[in-house]
C-alpha cells in the first residue's frame, strides 16, 4: 500500500470515528430535553453540522492535505524558483479543489493565488501575514483582502531546519459564506454566529453582524451575550433559553475545535413549540443520512484525488509514459508473480550528438517522439517506460525471447526508416536493443542487468539493432 492509499484510509476512518462521535453526542444531548426543545434543536443542529462540514470542515482538510503533501515546497525554499511553473500548479489544484489555493513566500514577499492575482506582501497593506507570522501555532483561520473579504486556512511552512519559509492554504470569498447563510436563514428560519478564539466574530448569518475590513466585532457587542454570559454552564450545558428585545430564543454553543472556533446558534421560540418523539426520530434520520452521503462523497474524493496523484508520481513528465518508479513497481510485481517474462532496454543512439548539434529542446522533442513511436509498437498487455535520459525499458508479460525480439525489431525498424520531422529539420534517429527472458524468480537486479548487458552488446556491435540473449546466458 502506498503513501496516498494509507492517507486515503486513515482520513475515511478518522471521519467515520468523528461523524460517528458526532452522532451519538447529538442523539444523547438531544433526547434529554424536553420534547419542545427536542424539536427546535434537533431542527436546528442536523443542516448546521452539514453546514459546518462543507463550509468550514472540508477547506480546513483541503489544506491540511496541501500542507502534508507540499506541493509548494520547492517555491518556497527556492530550490524550484520559477513563479509560472507554480502559477501553473496553483491554477491545477484550485480548479480540482474549487477553491481559491495560495501561496505566500516569506523569501520573495509575495503571495501567488490560484486566481493569477499577486499580492505584494508588506505590513502597511498586508496587515494578516506579518501579526499571524510571530503568532505561536502554525494554523490560522483568518479574514484577508479588504476590498472583497476571504476567509482563509492559513498553513505555516518550514524548511528541514525549522526557518519559517510562508504560508500556504485556501481560502472562500465572504461572499458564498453569506449567500450560503443566507439560504439556510430562510429555510429553517435561525441566526449563527462564528466566533475565534480571540473572541471576534469571524463569519455571521446577520449582515450586521458580520466583520468589517477596518475591525472585527467582538462577541461580547451584541446584546444577548450580555445575559449569555452571566449564566454558569459546564461542558455539557451548551444550551439556553434566553429573552432580550421582548423575543425568547434557544442558544446553543458548539465547539469546532479543529479550528478553535465557538458557534452560537440562535434559534427563535415561536408558536409551533410542540415537540413529540417522531420529530425526533425524522430529524436524526435526517442527520444519519447526510453524514452517510457525506462519508460516500468523502471518500469518492479521497479515492478521485488519489488516483489523480498517483498518476503524477507514476508518469513522466517529459514523454508522458510511465517513469522508473512506476516501471520498477510494475517489474517487481509482476517477477512477485513468477510467470514467464521478458525484458527489453533501448536506448537513442548517439543522442548526446543531437543534444550538442541542435540543443537540449531538439533532444526532449526527439525523445517525446521515440516515446510515443514505441508505444505505438507494443501490445495491449505490453508496458513502456523512461528509464532515465534516452533509455527506456519494456515488460511482455508471457511472451517468450523470439516473440519479444521480434517485437524490439519491429519498433527499431519503424523509428529508423522514418526521419522525425521538427519543423524543418529532419533526423534520422536510431535505437539499439538489449532483450533478455525468464522463466524463473530471480531478482529484478538481475533481470535488468541481464538486458543492459544484451544492450550493451547491440551498441558494440555497431547500434541500430536487437540483441536478444536469456537470462541464464553468460556474458
Amino acid at each position: 500500500m502506498n503513501i496516498f492509499e494509507s492517507m486515503q484510509r486513515n482520513l475515511v476512518i478518522l471521519f467515520l470515528l468523528a461523524v460517528a462521535a458526532i452522532s451519538a453526542v447529538t442523539y444523547f444531548a438531544i433526547n434529554n430535553v424536553v420534547s419542545e426543545q427536542s424539536r427546535i434543536q434537533q431542527r436546528a443542529m442536523a443542516p448546521v453540522f452539514s453546514l459546518i462540514r462543507q463550509e468550514l470542515i472540508r477547506p480546513l482538510y483541503m489544506a491540511q492535505m496541501l500542507d502534508a503533501l507540499g506541493p509548494f515546497k520547492g517555491y518556497l525554499d527556492g530550490s524550484e524558483p520559477d513563479p509560472q511553473a507554480l502559477q501553473t500548479k496553483l491554477e491545477n489544484i484550485g480548479n480540482t479543489l474549487d477553491m481559491l489555493v495560495f501561496v505566500a513566500s516569506e523569501r520573495e514577499r509575495i503571495q501567488l493565488q490560484s486566481n493569477r492575482e499577486t499580492i505584494i506582501l508588506d505590513p502597511e497593506h498586508v496587515d494578516w501575514y506579518f501579526r499571524y507570522k510571530d503568532m505561536p501555532g502554525d494554523f490560522f483561520a483568518v479574514l484577508g483582502k479588504r476590498a472583497q473579504p476571504h476567509l482563509y486556512m492559513d498553513i505555516k511552512q518550514y524548511d528541514k531546519e525549522g526557518n519559517f519559509l510562508g504560508f500556504i492554504g485556501v481560502g472562500k470569498s465572504l461572499a458564498e459564506f453569506m449567500r450560503t447563510f443566507e439560504r439556510y436563514k430562510k429555510q429553517y428560519g435561525y441566526d449563527f454566529v462564528f466566533v475565534n478564539s480571540a473572541g471576534e466574530i469571524a463569519l455571521s448569518s446577520d449582515p450586521k453582524w458580520e466583520p468589517r475590513a477596518e475591525r472585527y466585532q467582538k462577541i461580547t457587542e451584541l446584546a444577548w451575550y450580555q445575559y449569555w454570559d452571566k449564566s454558569k454552564r459546564t461542558e455539557e450545558e451548551r444550551s439556553e433559553f434566553i429573552s432580550f428585545n421582548n423575543e425568547d430564543f434557544l442558544i446553543t454553543q458548539v465547539p469546532i475545535e479543529a479550528m478553535q472556533w465557538q458557534m452560537f446558534l440562535l434559534s427563535p421560540l415561536e408558536e409551533q413549540q410542540q415537540a413529540s418523539r417522531y420529530f425526533f426520530i425524522s430529524n436524526l434520520a435526517v442527520v444519519l443520512s447526510l453524514i452517510l452521503v457525506t462519508t460516500v462523497a468523502l471518500a469518492y474524493l479521497l479515492k478521485h484525488f488519489s488516483q489523480h496523484v498517483n498518476k503524477r508520481l507514476y508518469t513522466d513528465p517529459l514523454s508522458g509514459i510511465s517513469n522508473r518508479l512506476h516501471m520498477e513497481k510494475l517489474l517487481e510485481d509482476m517477477r512477485a508473480q513468477g510467470n514467464e517474462l521478458c525484458l527489453i532496454m533501448a536506448d537513442i543512439d548517439r543522442f548526446k550528438d543531437v543534444n550538442d548539434t541542435y540543443g537540449h529542446n531538439v533532444g526532449d522533442d526527439v525523445i517525446r517522439i521515440v516515446s510515443r513511436l514505441m508505444q505505438q509498437g507494443m501490445r495491449k498487455q505490453d508496458f513502456v517506460g523512461r528509464w532515465g535520459g534516452e533509455e527506456f525499458v519494456m515488460l511482455l508479460p508471457e511472451t517468450d525471447l523470439e516473440l519479444a525480439r521480434q517485437v524490439a525489431e519491429r519498433i527499431r525498424l519503424s523509428i529508423a526508416e522514418r526521419p522525425i520531422a521538427l519543423g524543418n529539420l529532419k533526423l534520422h534517429v536510431t535505437l539499439s536493443f538489449g532483450v533478455t527472458h525468464t522463466t524463473q524468480n530471480e531478482n529484478t537486479t538481475e533481470l535488468v542487468d541481464a538486458a543492459d548487458k544484451a544492450l550493451y552488446q547491440a551498441k558494440q556491435a555497431g547500434r541500430n539493432r536487437v540483441v536478444a540473449r536469456e537470462l541464464t546466458e553468460t556474458s
